[in-house]
């Protein structure tokens, strides 16, 4: 490919993001639709790790740091 055949082929997803964009605004939200794809990407999710939690080190140190602001948010409502 050459640069302009590239350009014309990302011309070509930003006009097609433009029409979803579009058909998104004429139809408007649908909670069903997201509740499905959520709960598809999380089967495929624990499907693709063949069952097994997948550990992430670096996002439990950040929830713990979230929990640990939210422990001390609690403490002062209580005072």
């Amino acid at each position: 490919m050459d640069a302009a055949q590239v350009r014309r082929w990302i011309a070509g997803f930003e006009a097609a993001t433009e029409t979803d964009r579009q058909a998104h605004r004429r139809r408007g939200a649908d909670p069903a639709w997201s509740i499905r794809l959520a709960l598809s990407m999380i089967d495929a999710a624990h499907h693709g790790s063949g069952g097994r939690a997948v550990r992430d080190s670096l996002r439990e140190t950040e929830a713990e740091r979230v929990r640990a602001v939210w422990a001390r948010l609690r403490q002062r409502l209580r005072r």
